[in-house]
């Protein structure tokens, strides 16, 4: 690429179409432009300067960016630019801002340079862990505050081998039958057809019955079903030195079969229900 020896308006080497012409201040491109066809004074032609044997031809530098980023214009001589010697950026143009040059964006950045990474050794920037740190401790307080109410719920849980409103109580010698249907507890003391659905000798209950004992004589056996631990115990209570055998299910109600009186047999009646679990016991 040759440049003009003489300051003056020329064909602008930068414009894609030709149409424009660019001032050369003697060194180097300036940004000032102009259309082709505006009336201007007759300039000298460009043309290629003759080879010659004397001193070595001047080269074309390019100077590196100074440090706020501005990329100076290419220019041609032998030795350091006079404006980069001090480091000084060099006085722009009036013109540069109302005609950026092709290698310098508007406001002092240049075009074309990717993001740089940080320098070596620099800190790397932390992450923010506060919100996975604080989603982990909410799950683990969740995952605890499960774990305690289960325990407590299976702690409250009352015991079968407790005694009943005051009186004693015993378990039976049988081995503990968990599959029981309130057909087996039936079956095991009620005579067949004595069974009656409807008793209101238990105040309490939400469902009450009487039937026969089996055997020969038959006494009465009193049939209640609670979902009250208190109300059980109160009926219990109105039957004293009565025989009982009372259970709490798996669905959380409460079943009792009372035989009203002191005697022996009565108690032996009842002595059935203990293979299921029932507790037996006298009220006092």
């Amino acid at each position: 690429m040759t440049f003009p020896s003489a300051p003056g308006w020329y064909d602008d080497p930068y414009s894609s179409d030709g149409r424009a012409e660019r001032y050369w201040d003697g060194s180097n491109w300036t940004p000032r432009r102009r259309p082709k066809d505006a009336a201007t004074p007759p300039h000298p032609q460009l043309q290629t300067p003759p080879r010659s044997t004397g001193p070595a031809p001047q080269t074309r530098h390019s100077p590196p960016p100074t440090s706020d980023g501005y990329l100076p214009p290419p220019y041609i001589g032998g030795g350091p630019r006079p404006d980069q010697s001090g480091g000084s950026k060099h006085p722009p143009h009036p013109a540069d801002e109302q005609f950026p040059a092709p290698w310098r964006a508007r406001g002092g950045a240049p075009t074309g340079f990717p993001h740089q990474p940080p320098p070596l050794g620099a800190p790397s920037p932390q992450r923010n862990t506060a919100l996975p740190r604080a989603i982990a401790i909410g799950v683990t307080v969740l995952v605890l505050g499960i774990g305690l109410v289960v325990w407590i719920s299976r702690s409250d849980r009352p015991s079968s081998e407790t005694a009943v409103a005051g009186g004693e109580s015993s378990r039976g010698s049988a081995p503990m039958t968990t599959a029981s249907t309130l057909d087996d507890w039936l079956s095991a003391v009620c005579k067949p057809g004595s069974y009656r659905n409807g008793s209101n000798q238990l105040p309490n209950a939400e469902l009450g019955a009487t039937c026969l004992s089996r055997g020969a004589n038959g006494m009465s056996i009193l049939i209640g079903q609670y979902w009250s631990k208190f109300g059980m115990e109160s009926d219990i209570a109105i039957f004293r030195m009565s025989s009982f055998a009372a259970l709490q299910t798996e669905g959380g109600f409460y079943q009792v079969f009372i035989a009203p009186g002191g005697r022996s047999s009565q108690s032996s009646a009842l002595q059935p229900l203990a293979q299921y679990g029932f507790t037996l016991g006298t009220a006092g």
